[in-house]
């Protein structure tokens, strides 16, 4: 008996020993796994945040409202200054321009500043995880310290304070003068609330409602909810809440006004205006871009993950999808599918109209024209098939080519100028529409001109490629040397991506 007892507990201490064996190999092996994530996550980091070095500073330029630029968390003035201590910033920094670029409402760090082309960033509040600013005025929306929906009036240095409860911006919008918000709080619901007159709101629902965008009135607006495992999409117009698609979730493409609205999901992309009943289904299709500008700054800018666009009407603009991309005119009509087109097309959008600067399988340059639903392509004459290259300002007003002989040519109201010739130049070429200068290579160097030919500089040495699909610094140029660097030029400043 006492020999049994012993062989028991034996064996209950081996098997203790090998459970905690055990668990030591698992937290080892969890360890182990943990410092692949982390090593991961910095690699990921570090890969996806480029670092970028100045090598050629801009002289300051006095100019009047100067635009801003970010990326790579650097911010770049148009009057020639920049601003790099965002860049240092340890967590995720989030950045909210207006349309024309003036002014921006940056998150680094948790911490909410307002900038505009002065480049000398206003503090505002700490522990805020995002913040917008309106489209047309300088007000910032976000959360202070304490959680509470606050606005700034960058013109008066005020801090206004809209919701005492706890505020999230990403699911709140404010009108693009600044004038209105639009957000949900316990006591009252689902309001608009003049930021004038805190004390005066309009109540949309007492359900809790994700806004998406305010009109400049306060009289329409966009929301959405999730309710029993479905996604649904509201428009406020009229003094009532209709509902206008439901899915399985919802991105945003709305115009300024709120009378108009793409909504998407992964499955379909719905069309709706506030004359309709509700929304018409145009797409089996997520829709992954509106286009209806060309360049960074204009009439088109983000609000939290929604995009919205100061147009009286989305007819007249491209719809771009994963797998196809069309012109828009009505949700009535068929969609025109857009053969071979890219979002790298060079496009022009004249209040409805869309025209486009093609080759096309003669090796001819022509202009596609799109309106009212109909398409028409016209040869442009006067310029050779099998032109070098060829690129065109935001409008396509002026184009320009290189010929088969080196000559640099501007087409302008139907006439062909010579810029430049050389049997040096080289056949990519890039518009710049900030300088509104066009650049080019020659002699391993990078060059830009005006519309006179006599206005020609030597820009940067040591060049020999301009990239053409560097979509992150939309029209500014990039360009690089025997394959080994590649620059930037942003306002006149020459930056170097470090390898």
């Amino acid at each position: 008996m006492g020999s049994a007892v012993k062989v028991e507990e034996s064996m209950k201490k081996k098997k203790s020993n090998t459970k905690y064996i055990f668990l030591t190999l698992i937290l080892i092996l969890l360890f182990f796994i943990c410092c692949l994530a982390i090593n991961d996550v910095i690699s990921v980091k570090k890969y996806t945040k480029k670092e970028i070095t100045v090598i050629k500073k801009a002289e300051h330029t006095d100019v009047d409202n100067p635009r801003i630029f970010e990326m790579d968390d650097i911010l770049y003035s148009e009057n020639g200054d920049i601003y790099e201590a965002f860049k240092d910033a340890p967590r995720y920094s989030h950045y909210c321009s207006k349309f024309d670029g003036t002014g921006m409402a940056v998150t680094a760090d948790n911490k909410v500043y307002y900038v505009d082309g002065k480049l000398e960033p206003r503090y505002l509040s700490e522990s805020s995880t995002n913040a917008v600013i309106s489209k047309k005025a300088d007000f910032v929306l976000y959360n202070d310290e304490a959680h509470e929906g606050c606005v700034y009036d960058a013109a008066n240095d005020q801090k206004i304070t809209i919701c005492k409860d706890y505020f999230t911006v990403y699911d709140s919008a404010i009108s693009s003068n600044g004038r209105y918000v639009a957000f949900y709080e316990k006591e009252s619901g689902t309001i608009i609330r003049d930021v004038q007159n805190p004390e005066s709101f309009t109540t949309v629902s007492k359900k809790d409602l994700d806004a998406i965008a305010v009109s400049p009135d306060g009289k329409r607006a966009f929301f959405k909810n999730y309710d029993d495992e479905t996604y649904f999409a509201y428009s406020y117009h009229d003094g009532e809440l209709f509902e206008i698609a439901r899915g399985n979730h919802f991105d945003f493409f709305v115009n300024d006004e709120c009378t108009e609205a793409f909504v998407s999901d992964i499955y379909s992309t719905y069309f709706y205006s506030t004359d309709m009943e509700t929304g018409v289904k145009i797409l089996d299709d997520d829709l992954f871009e509106v286009s209806c500008q060309k360049g960074p700054y204009g009439i088109v800018g983000k609000h939290s993950s929604n995009m919205i666009a100061d147009v009286e009407s989305f007819k007249g603009c491209i719809l771009e999808t994963i797998s196809k991309d069309y012109y828009f005119d009505s949700p009535y009509k068929s969609l025109i599918v857009l053969d071979q087109y890219s979002s790298n097309e060079l496009l022009g959008f004249d209040n409805g109209t869309v025209y486009r600067l093609y080759r096309d399988s003669d090796s001819d340059l022509c202009i596609e024209t799109m309106e009212n639903g109909h398409l028409k392509s016209n040869k442009i004459e006067g310029i050779d098939p099998f032109v070098r290259s060829y690129t065109a300002c935001d409008n396509l007003s002026k184009i320009y080519y290189v010929d088969r002989d080196g000559n640099l040519w501007l087409y302008e109201n139907g006439e062909h100028k010579l810029l430049h010739s050389s049997p040096d130049l080289h056949s990519n070429i890039q518009y710049d529409s900030f300088s509104q200068r066009l650049f080019f290579i020659e002699k391993e160097s990078l060059y830009s001109i005006g519309d006179d030919p006599e206005d020609c500089r030597l820009e940067f040495e040591n060049a020999d490629y301009i990239s053409h699909n560097y979509y992150n610094y939309e029209n500014f140029v990039v360009f690089s040397y025997k394959m080994e660097k590649r620059y930037v030029r942003v306002f006149g400043n020459y930056m170097l991506f470090d390898s």
